[in-house]
């Protein structure tokens, strides 16, 4: 429940600032301006749905950039304005605030990724030739995409949070994460196998994931604030 209390206290806060939405207004931009330049060199229109699909496959690194500039908001902007010391003098201790912190920046992806969903479904109608039902198999597709797209965010929203903790400086957390994403594109296909199962991808997923994770909030724990 202390959990539950800091994940909301946290969006609390980074929701009432004025970045995060402009943050958002950029990301949900970036995936209009992607989608339509995508568009122009699309094949000849098909139904509703594939149209859909083939646009929410389309990569669009601006969004990583996005990710990175919240997660330096999430971590770099306490430090930057000194109200770390705050935060951390309170009874909760600091693994358990740095988790709520890495949550949120859990949660943002999901919503950039609900984001670029919506776009396609929008920008879709025009593309299509028809409008055809959602069948049992499209809604498996949806899912599958969502849930890879999904964990790719996760992966790198890990990999920019471990970083930002470990860097203090926004303007050197940005440029080494954006170097980093740039060198680590096949990061998630290595990840993620869809051919080899969900089990053994969960696993790798997992391992991946929380290697980083623990290796950042220890190195945190032990650092001076």
């Amino acid at each position: 429940m202390k959990l539950i209390g800091l994940v909301r206290n946290e969006n609390m806060k980074l929701y009432n600032m004025r970045s995060t939405w402009i943050l958002l207004c950029v990301s949900f931009l970036s995936i209009i301006m992607v989608l339509l330049l995508t568009t122009l060199q699309s094949q000849p229109p098909s139904d509703y749905w594939t149209v859909t699909f083939n646009l929410f496959q389309t990569e669009n690194q601006i969004l990583y950039v996005i990710l990175i500039l919240f997660v330096s908001q999430i971590i770099n902007y306490e430090f930057s304005y000194g109200t770390a010391k705050l935060l951390f003098i309170r009874p909760t201790s600091r693994l358990q605030i740095m988790f709520a912190k890495w949550v949120s920046a859990v949660q943002f992806s999901f919503l950039v990724l609900v984001f670029n969903l919506v776009s396609c479904m929008l920008l879709a109608l025009p593309m299509s030739a028809a409008i055809v039902p959602l069948t049992t198999d499209d809604l498996h597709q949806l899912y599958f995409l969502f849930g890879i797209k999904l964990a790719a965010f996760i992966c790198y929203a890990t990999l920019f949070f471990a970083l930002a903790v470990m860097i203090r400086s926004t303007a050197v957390f940005i440029i080494m994460s954006i170097v980093l994403m740039g060198s680590l594109q096949s990061l998630p296909s290595m990840i993620i196998f869809p051919q080899t199962g969900f089990l053994f991808s969960a696993g790798c997923w997992i391992l991946f994931c929380g290697s980083i994770l623990i290796v950042a909030l220890t190195r945190f724990k032990k650092s001076d604030i």
